[in-house]
């Protein structure tokens, strides 16, 4: 998609001052014990604990966002033009708003503000962080979490498109995998996927408003036929 192309180039682009950065997150911390909804230690330490459940959280964050948006998007455009759209839509409106965020409250990950916390990823899945060099990566865009905001739409499209049992399982499981998963690896607090889940509700509701453009291959409605054409025709 071309929409999370553009989020990528872009969230490089804006990447922002690193003791900026750093003290933005100290301060969702602090925001986070006053609200005593500070659970990433707690959280993490069950989970580095058990070395499966550490590999298990690294794939899917992973191999649960790119490879899942990508290949829905493509199911999407194939068979359900018009969810397509609206995840195309609400996805674009959605990295707008993030770019926002990076470019004017850089935000440092938990992995990088709090010295108990570990990158589980690169303690267990070198390779990816390798593949991602700090040179070519935003490292201080960790509000808010567009993991947990696309894997959001992409269960909505989805769960409005197929209408299966099935579907909506996974559009209520996905995001909550993805949800854990961005706090147990250090790389989002728990007021990110808030912030992130409350970006795509709203570009979901903006995405609904904006004009859709005949894609190749989707039907046009039918011509409205008028009172007396439709008389003269009978």
């Amino acid at each position: 998609m071309l929409a999370a192309l553009v989020y990528a180039a872009v969230r490089v682009l804006t990447s922002g001052d690193r003791g900026t950065a750093e003290a933005n997150g100290r301060r969702i911390l602090h925001l986070e014990r006053v609200l005593h909804i500070d659970w990433e230690q707690p959280l993490q330490s069950q989970v580095v604990a058990r070395e499966w459940l550490a590999q298990l959280a690294n794939w899917v964050y992973i191999w649960g966002f790119w490879p899942v948006l990508i290949g829905s998007a493509v199911f999407l455009y194939a068979r359900h033009r018009d969810e397509y759209v609206l995840l195309r839509n609400a996805v674009f409106v959605s990295g707008l708003i993030g770019f926002v965020f990076f470019a004017f409250l850089p935000v440092a990950p938990p992995r990088l503000v709090d010295p108990n916390l570990v990158d589980t990823i690169r303690e267990h899945t070198t390779w990816y962080r390798t593949m991602q060099p700090v040179r070519l990566t935003n490292q201080y865009a960790a509000m808010p979490s567009l993991h947990v905001g696309w894997s959001l739409l992409v269960g909505v499209a989805l769960a409005r498109a197929i209408r299966r049992p099935a579907a909506y399982a996974f559009a209520c499981l996905m995001p909550t995998a993805m949800a854990l998963t961005v706090v147990v690896t250090a790389n989002h607090y728990i007021v990110d996927v808030a912030v992130g889940a409350a970006v795509a509700a709203a570009a979901l509701a903006i995405g609904q408003r904006l004009p859709s453009p005949l894609l190749p291959g989707h039907p046009a409605a039918p011509p409205v036929r008028g009172d007396r054409a439709y008389a003269e025709e009978r």
